[in-house]
């Protein structure tokens, strides 16, 4: 009995899921299952009935997008103000609607799941690898719909760049193109946003200091293996720099960091000197 019952039940699960599609075609399919087609056909009309109204009440939503400015504002409020479990948990109930799975929504989720798991403390490896599977699966939902926003592409790369810590090294060199061409794309849709500069400039710094082993070994499984100077990440790390002087204190360090490299002493003591000078903004900043 126990053995029917559980093929019903999955039989029934079947039946739910085919209901978004069609109510002919759902209603055939559980028709077409012999002894439990009533049955199933019942499941279908309660879980029809259900999505219904639910695609009714999100439609009337969608037609004011009052709701979803209402909802940025919120969020972008509580970064402000560094709350990033409870953008999480805000947008969480947000997203019951699929009316609200905009990608102006979807990012800030994804970036909401990527501060919790980066910034909190005590966290297992686990619970921030299942965090940050979740944000990427928020990103690449923005994505389909979103290609033509910048902040899409950059937190896209964000994430992607975070999770290739879970990965082996073949892995993190080949995710590493991804990365950088999501950023180009983001700098390319928002010339004027200094942290996408930043970025790339962590990027092309990352690559300069690839060990010689690191190297040996993307060369045996890819043509072209990732190359980059310290002197074109001092660039990205300037230009930012010129957009939006000081937005970021960690831009600087970067960019001091580069100019010891070079052995240029005394400019990256100047720049060492304007993060002293300027208050932090956040605790990233302290």
């Amino acid at each position: 009995a126990n053995m029917w019952v559980r093929t019903l039940l999955r039989r029934a699960q079947g039946v739910r899921l085919v209901a978004r599609a069609s109510q002919g075609c759902a209603i055939k399919m559980a028709r077409s299952l012999g002894a439990f087609g009533s049955l199933l056909t019942a499941c279908y009309l309660v879980e029809h009935q259900r999505i219904s109204s639910r695609n009714a009440h999100c439609k009337a939503d969608a037609k004011d997008e009052a709701n979803i400015r209402k909802a940025i504002q919120i969020c972008d409020k509580l970064y402000d103000e560094g709350q990033h479990s409870k953008i999480k948990d805000f947008l969480e109930s947000q997203l019951e609607c699929e009316c609200m799975a905009v990608p102006e929504i979807l990012w800030r989720f994804a970036r909401a799941c990527y501060d919790v798991a980066d910034k909190t403390k005590d966290i297992s490896k686990a619970e921030k690898k299942k965090l940050m599977d979740f944000s990427f699966a928020m990103i690449s939902k923005a994505l389909i719909t979103g290609d033509d926003n910048f902040a899409v592409h950059k937190w896209y790369g964000i994430v992607l760049n975070k999770m290739s810590e879970f990965q082996g090294t073949k892995e993190r060199i080949l995710s590493s193109f991804v990365v950088r061409d999501h950023w180009l794309r983001a700098e390319q849709l928002n010339p004027k946003d200094p942290t996408t500069s930043s970025l790339l400039g962590e990027w092309c710094y990352a690559v300069a200091g690839l060990s010689s082993i690191t190297r040996a070994a993307a060369a045996t499984f890819m043509a072209s293996p990732p190359k980059a100077t310290v002197e074109e990440a001092l660039g990205h790390f300037l230009a930012a720099e010129r957009k939006q002087p000081g937005f970021w204190s960690k831009n600087r360090l970067s960019l001091a960091r580069c100019l010891v490299d070079l052995r240029r002493h005394e400019e990256a003591r100047e720049w060492l000197e304007k993060i002293r000078q300027t208050p932090p903004r956040n605790a990233e900043d302290e």
